[in-house]
């Protein structure tokens, strides 16, 4: 059990980074004369449901938000705001897929 929470942990903490890497850099080249940046600050939760906290700075490095958080969606390898995760579990379930 111990084992598969470390494997689980790392897999979850990998994902976080990506999405912070590939944030950070999709901000770059989108808005060039003043990105915001991401930071991952926290990673709670257990397999199965782990949550990313972000925080969220201006381009001159002051904290705009934070910590946001972010569900880690293990199955797809994708990282969601709260508001978009629970909209697509709603979702499922007025389509009769399990959450």
């Amino acid at each position: 059990m111990r084992r598969n929470f470390k494997r689980e942990r790392l897999q979850a903490l990998a994902i976080a980074q990506r999405y912070e890497r590939e944030a950070n850099e999709r901000e770059r080249r989108e808005r060039p004369a003043n990105p915001f940046r991401l930071e991952l600050c926290s990673l709670t939760g257990s397999p199965g449901e782990w949550f990313a906290g972000y925080n969220v700075y201006t381009h001159e490095g002051a904290l705009l938000e934070g910590p946001l958080p972010m569900v880690i969606d293990e199955a797809d390898g994708t990282i969601a705001s709260l508001e978009e995760h629970i909209g697509k579990r709603f979702a499922g379930a007025a389509r009769g897929e399990d959450a």
